[in-house]
């Protein structure tokens, strides 16, 4: 009997994929990812014709075997910092970044959330939302130039900011916080104005693109896993003054028991006689957790001395900013801080820093 003797060599074919390259989010969705093996042999020892593979479900002979790279959808929204405001404060703006971690151009629409049990829920106060907004490049919030409502075609791998804008109720005290919440969610067209919202394809189909949808569990209401949506909280802190002022009057000297201005007895006593000399002391207190700025006393003793009940001491104002140090002001309106002009008392005061106090101090006399 003759012996027939078979090689055989198996070749694969280097892939074919047509598309764009692979990214960090993973290559490019519906990729065309297409391969074929080709079997060489020989019927004793003489080469025979090269048979390539075929992809039954195509339907030819000699098909290469081809998938396309599914849409997997994943996003990740994150808070960059917490944002101080003030009360009353008015389109007041916080940043939050929202990347597109899928393998394919998306659109995502915006929502943002007032979080319930915060430090404004608990002193039964909120802020308004105001709007969510797409940040148009400078990182820096214009009411002018940001305002897109929607993130438009965002490649993969791409990072955009949004800015939640609220209104402060003028009722909000230092350190409030509250806390707020924005959600993207990604959709096809988030132009028009209901955008359906991705799903989960529901065949998983080899020769087609397919939807995967692989974002995790966010902080908006109702927010999970696989849902096409993430989102991330971030706070506004209310940082304001705290101002109280406080007015007090003493006795320092009523001429007639003696201190070292004149008269006799016991200096320990003055009283509020005619003619006594007597100091008004203001003392000013900023408790809050931000400087208070440009301020400006004034205490007018336009009554008192029109009734001829006290008369002014020229130049006795001074002022102590923070146990500094008593600085004398003049009557006069010039380069100090003080001046006594039309029987009212002015003091101004640049910056009163958090936590500091500022104690002004005048005479006057009772009218003998």
């Amino acid at each position: 009997m003759k012996k027939t003797t078979i090689f055989i060599m198996l070749t694969v074919l280097g892939m074919l994929v047509t598309g764009t390259h692979a990214i960090a989010a993973g290559t490019t969705a519906n990729t065309a990812v297409s391969n074929q093996a080709t079997l060489d042999y020989r019927v004793s020892n003489v080469p025979q014709t090269q048979v390539s593979s075929d992809d039954p479900s195509v339907g030819g002979t000699s098909d290469p075997t081809i998938f396309r790279v599914d849409r997997k959808v994943d996003l990740t929204v994150t808070f960059i910092a917490d944002q101080t405001v003030a009360p009353g404060e008015t389109r007041a703006a916080m940043r939050y970044s929202v990347t597109n971690t899928s393998n394919d151009v998306l659109d995502f629409v915006l929502s943002a959330e007032d979080i319930l049990g915060d430090g404004f829920a608990g002193a039964a106060i909120s802020s308004t939302l105001v709007e969510g907004v797409v940040d148009e490049g400078d990182n820096v919030y214009v009411d002018a130039d940001d305002n897109a409502t929607f993130i438009d075609n965002l490649a993969a791998d791409t990072t955009v900011y949004v800015w939640v804008v609220v209104n402060v109720p003028a009722g909000a005290t230092d350190s409030l916080i509250d806390t707020w919440a924005l959600q993207a969610q990604a959709t096809d067209d988030g132009s028009v104005g209901s955008p359906t919202i991705l799903t989960n394809s529901v065949t998983n189909t080899i020769s087609n693109e397919d939807t995967v949808l692989a974002d995790a569990a966010g902080t908006y209401t109702g927010d999970g896993i696989q849902d096409a949506a993430h989102s991330a909280n971030s706070n506004f802190v209310v940082s304001t003054t705290t101002l109280t002022v406080s007015k007090t009057t003493a006795v320092i000297d009523d001429g007639i028991n003696s201190d070292g201005v004149g008269g006799t007895g016991d200096d320990a006593v003055e009283y509020a006689v005619p003619g006594a000399v007597m100091e008004y002391t203001i003392t000013m207190t900023n408790a809050g957790s931000i400087d208070a700025t440009a301020l400006t006393f004034n205490d007018d003793l336009s009554v008192e001395i029109g009734a001829g009940t006290i008369a002014w001491i020229t130049d006795s104002i001074t002022l102590n900013l923070n146990g500094g140090g008593a600085t004398g002001l003049s009557d006069a309106t010039d380069v100090d801080a003080g001046e006594f002009q039309g029987n009212n008392v002015e003091v101004t005061i640049v910056t009163l820093p958090a936590g500091e106090d500022a104690v002004i101090k005048f005479r006057v006399t009772i009218t003998p």
